[in-house]
């Protein structure tokens, strides 16, 4: 990275900081395409921190991004629950994490949409993926970075956690700490 891009930073911390903490696998973001090639200047420093980028697809206005932390999907992975999950979806669970992303980005350019099993990848609830896939999305019990269809407690609970996270990066942010210091190495 040669020089910061506060609006890069900004956007990285509003929707990315609990995986940057090290706190959440993955996030997704939508980027406009002038953000989305301005994003790679940061790919560097962010594989220097366990972070990795992969971009799932792309269109003449925006691109769609994955920000992961390789070490903890890796973790998400090995359980049996949401190797049975994407197993189900044709993910080839056995080859491990980067063949499972490449299916993964396969999938979303197929369908030009999110395929519904990316939350095993966001690390949401596997009861909650299982019952967003099951309803489409319908009947839940509660809403907020994720459709709730299990422990609503835990699920606010981690809502909070996520929320909290993200307070504390920008506070820190708009604070003049160097953004490299918000990445959880």
């Amino acid at each position: 990275m040669t020089r910061r891009d506060p609006e890069v930073e900004a956007l990285l911390v509003r929707h990315c900081a609990p995986v940057l903490a090290g706190v959440k696998p993955a996030n997704l973001i939508s980027l406009p395409r002038p953000l989305f090639v301005r994003l790679w200047r940061y790919a560097g420093l962010l594989r220097a921190r366990g972070v990795s980028v992969l971009p799932l697809c792309r269109c003449r206005e925006r691109g769609l991004v994955l920000l992961y932390r390789g070490a903890l999907l890796n973790e998400r992975l090995r359980q049996a629950p949401a190797r049975a999950c994407l197993r189900a979806f044709g993910y080839p669970v056995e080859a491990g994490l980067l063949a499972c992303l490449s299916h993964l980005k396969r999938r979303t350019a197929e369908r030009g949409a999110f395929p519904h099993e990316v939350g095993v990848f966001l690390g949401y609830p596997m009861e909650d993926v299982r019952g967003f896939i099951e309803n489409g999305g319908r009947h839940f019990k509660a809403c907020g970075a994720w459709k709730v269809y299990g422990d609503v407690e835990a699920a606010q609970a981690l809502f909070q956690r996520f929320r909290a996270c993200r307070e504390e990066s920008w506070r820190r942010l708009c604070a003049g700490e160097p953004f490299a210091s918000l990445i959880a190495a």
